[in-house]
């Protein structure tokens, strides 16, 4: 507005208008030394991209330029001038963040074979600020699908549906998927919780804005015609409540050994979270223990102290109590007999946790604590941690150093099959940047070292699989199936068993036997292989001796290194 200081004389009507974008801040400053004041504008984020530029309106005795000079500029909040060794001033523009604000990124899956990995084979599933990955057979033909989670959050108007990725024998094709409408979640659950022998899948909704928060968590119930909103059952947290609970990534497991899958609900805004106990009814609030544990992000199940019972570990964000942000905890309740209660808790410390991944890095037989580091309230780029498990007890003096990158995902497994436990963490933001990689920490007898790690590029991810490889208990590479008793006729002992099964590579079936009188003996009785002992097992067709009783019962113990592939089982024979 040109004028004078009489600020009764600045008129609209004189005004000199120059087109900008999301202006942060003006400099005025004679820029070339020409004696006439130039008009920096410093330009934040576009609509797609945190990467834009800012501008520079240069002037002289005829007025302010109509194009200005371009400069690549980053989510710039400010711009100052300096005054250079030559005298004229140089514009510093103060940047924030660089790369896209949209998550139309895709998902990456590197492919590997003998020799590792190589950053450009991989397959690429399109998504919208996918929040997790589960990959299973969904439709049962043999092939693993892919469920890539789509929470939406730059866009969440878009409602943007998850998808599942469908496998076939020449691997995942991204232009064949099925559209599944969650509600804006970060994290889902898969599993067969009303046991029809179909998967099911569990979606938390999570939402910042008022206008989309539903606090709630989906069940959609599969079925020979896939997935729908017309077979779902819905569990609202808070009906009627707008403040937003922020409900992350679960956990799906069978707590307290009925059978059937419970499910452990962290709620990141408040100061508790929830176990929905699972049964024939399906879920219900009435049906839910709270847990008192602040701003739960993530929770896993693993037996810890090996008792036999599953224990709860939950990674937290902040303390209301404490008055810290962004300084979270990790905290672990104990199971037992008696389920799970906050007089059998401890906390560790922690920053902000968005991922926990157990697992027995040491191979000492007891499963250890990694700790993502997401935040700390002043940077992102710090230490995460590995908490060692001490026979079931875990210290703050007793846990190792992980530096990473704003980290949110991990993942533990063999990768190079030594027989170490390897180490996969990846940083969701690395120094501003979203374009980050994932670091492969090589396990090994010396342990963990910074001089051994491999990178893998990735585009942000706050999560790589849902779930932790291995069984639930022990993460080690075994699942069991129990069969039902089978009553044997006056005289008759089992003399052989055998199956009918596609075991593929790096797979494997082994069963062991019990037998007993009575049903209450047999509950009683454990299973055992050839030599009468469970340290051996049964191969397929093995002969069967010195095994006694009317009642029989067998137990197959399903195997895969790191969780590859699996074994179908079509027919399970005993001999007699």
């Amino acid at each position: 507005l040109p004028g004078d200081t009489d600020k009764d004389n600045l008129s609209l009507d004189e005004a000199i208008i120059r087109e900008v974008s999301n202006p942060r801040d003006v400099l005025i400053c004679d820029v070339n030394g020409n004696g006439y004041g130039d008009v920096a504008v410093c330009q934040g984020r576009g609509q797609t991209k945190y990467t834009s530029e800012s501008l520079l309106f240069a002037s002289d005795a005829s007025g302010l330029a109509s194009e200005p000079r371009r400069f690549v500029t980053h989510d710039a909040t400010a711009v100052h001038a300096a005054r250079t060794t030559n005298g004229l001033p140089e514009l510093i523009f103060v940047n924030r963040m660089e790369s896209d604000t949209y998550g139309h990124v895709p998902a990456y899956i590197f492919t590997g074979d003998a020799d590792g990995w190589d950053p450009e084979r991989r397959v690429e599933l399109p998504g919208h600020s996918p929040g997790s990955i589960l990959p299973a057979d969904f439709d049962d033909d043999g092939f693993v699908d892919v469920l890539l989670i789509n929470d939406g959050e730059d866009q969440r108007f878009l409602l943007p549906p998850s998808y599942i990725y469908h496998g076939s024998a020449t691997g995942l094709d991204p232009a064949r998927r099925t559209a599944v409408p969650s509600h804006l979640s970060w994290g889902a659950q898969v599993g067969d919780v009303n046991r029809d022998g179909y998967l099911d899948i569990i979606f938390t909704s999570s939402a910042g804005r008022t206008k989309y928060n539903r606090n709630m968590f989906t069940v959609f119930y599969g079925s020979e015609n896939g997935y729908s909103l017309d077979n779902t059952q819905t569990i609202e947290l808070a009906p009627g409540d707008e403040d937003s609970y922020s409900l992350l990534w679960g956990c799906l497991a069978d707590l307290n050994g009925n059978g059937w899958l419970d499910f452990v609900v962290p709620v990141s805004a408040k100061s508790y979270s929830l176990i929905f106990w699972g049964g024939p009814e399906g879920y219900s609030i009435e049906r839910s223990q709270k847990l008192p544990i602040e701003k739960a992000l993530t929770v896993r199940a693993a037996d810890l102290n090996n008792n036999g019972y599953l224990d709860l570990v939950f990674g937290t964000r902040a303390s209301t109590l404490r008055n810290v942000g962004h300084s979270g905890s990790v905290v672990i309740f104990w199971g037992g007999p008696n389920g799970y209660s906050v007089s059998r808790c401890c906390e560790l410390p922690s920053y902000q946790c968005n991922n926990i991944t157990i697992a027995d890095l040491n191979n000492d037989g007891y499963l250890d604590i990694f700790v993502s580091s997401y935040f700390n309230s002043r940077e992102r780029d710090v230490n995460s941690f590995i908490y060692w498990n001490d026979k079931g007890n875990f210290s703050v003096t007793n846990r190792k150093r992980i530096f990473s990158h704003s980290s949110s995902a991990s993942l533990a497994c063999d990768l190079n099959e030594d027989g170490y436990v390897d180490l996969i963490v990846a940083g969701h933001r690395a120094y501003g940047s979203h374009r980050t990689e994932v670091a492969i920490w090589w396990n090994g007898p010396e342990g963990f070292s910074e001089e051994r790690r491999s990178y893998l590029p990735c585009l942000g991810p706050h999560d790589m699989v849902g779930v932790d490889i291995g069984n639930q208990y022990d993460r080690g590479p075994e699942e069991y199936y129990i069969s039902p008793p089978v009553e044997l006729a006056e005289g008759e002992q089992i003399t052989k068993i055998g199956w009918v099964a596609d075991v593929p590579r790096k797979t494997w079936v082994h069963a062991t036997l019990r037998a007993a009188d009575s049903l209450t003996e047999l509950e009683n009785t454990g299973f055992v292989g050839p030599d009468g002992t469970d340290q051996s097992y049964y191969e397929n067709g093995d002969s069967v001796t010195n095994l006694t009783g009317r009642y029989v019962q067998y137990r197959l113990a399903i195997g895969a290194i790191n969780n590859i592939g699996t074994p179908r089982i079509t027919e399970v024979y005993l001999e007699a």
